[in-house]
Formats: structure tokens, sequence, C-alpha cells
């Protein structure tokens, strides 16, 4: 959700949904959340638009 410029920011950059901006607990989550969906044979797309994600979830995209 980086093109958002109010309201939430992300489940990486605002896991908690209350600000804290727990970065390393969202890319936690994240994973996590990539890996189960994996785990069903789904493939996974997404649109990287910060430097930072991809170095921690681009091993689980499909494309």
């Amino acid at each position: 959700k980086p093109r958002t410029t109010v309201g939430w920011e992300g489940l990486i950059y605002d896991p908690y949904l209350d600000g804290s901006h727990r970065i390393e607990h969202g890319l936690r989550i994240g994973r996590q959340l990539m890996l189960d969906i994996n785990e069903l044979g789904l493939p996974i797309g997404v649109e990287a638009l910060d430097l930072i994600s991809p170095q921690y979830l681009q091993d689980l995209v499909s494309w």
C-alpha cells in the first residue's frame, strides 16, 4: 500500500494497525502469510514498490 497517502500503511509497515511501525514484525508476518499461501499451491504476484521488502519476500513470488 505505499501509494496510499492517508490511512493504514499496510501489513509490512504497520502490522498491528496502531501506528507503531514494527516493520520487522510486519516482514515476519508477511513472509509467513506468503509461505502459507505457497503451501496451498497458490501463486503469488506482487508489485515491488520499495527497496526493502523484496529482499525478504521475493523468493516467494511466482513471477
